[in-house]
């Protein structure tokens, strides 16, 4: 193998991972489109509701509601993930906020 192919071959290289990494980019952009038209608010608090009611149930066996370690860790990291879209759904419409005002 010479110079010229392995050339050629890093070139191809290139051009497949630039086009694999503009797909990327176009899905990620599409899935953030996507999830802040489907979080509406109202969808939110009846999720939250549904989790909450779901997570204050008594367990089988268990000493009352919550008493599992399993359950807080499920609501932390339940808790969690709200306050993390929060943030990047906020985060979505400042960008988009200051982009508008910067046009």
């Amino acid at each position: 193998m010479n110079l010229r192919t392995r050339r050629d071959r890093v070139a191809r290289a290139q051009a497949d991972c630039a086009t694999h990494r503009q797909a990327v980019a176009a899905s990620w952009q599409r899935l953030q489109d996507e999830t802040g038209a489907a979080a509406t608010p109202q969808r939110i608090v009846v999720i939250g509701l549904v989790a909450g009611f779901l997570f204050g149930l008594p367990r089988a066996g268990g000493k009352g509601s919550g008493s599992s370690l399993t359950t807080k860790l499920l609501s932390m990291l339940v808790d969690r993930g709200f306050a993390l879209f929060g943030a990047e759904f906020a985060a979505g419409a400042a960008m988009a906020a200051a982009e508008d005002e910067g046009a």
